[in-house]
């Protein structure tokens, strides 16, 4: 599943073209450098969402378990 999805996006991203492709005209080339590193930002940002979403409803199950606890 991995290889099919984010293996070729994450591969790109490690590259570092700034070297590779070391010559005069370096704009566009370093523009599209910069897909990776934003790449990598938006995984995070998914990231950060998915932990808050998993600390509510962690939250919500604790508090519902509290309440429907029978002594």
């Amino acid at each position: 599943m991995y290889a099919k999805s984010w293996f070729f996006p994450d591969i790109i991203s490690i590259l570092p073209l700034e070297i590779l492709l070391n010559n005069g005209n370096m704009n566009k080339l370093t523009r599209f450098s910069r897909l990776g590193k934003i790449y990598k930002v938006l995984r995070v940002s998914k990231l950060m969402r998915l932990i808050k979403t998993l600390k509510a409803r962690s939250k919500v199950s604790k508090h519902l378990t509290e309440t429907l606890k029978i002594n």
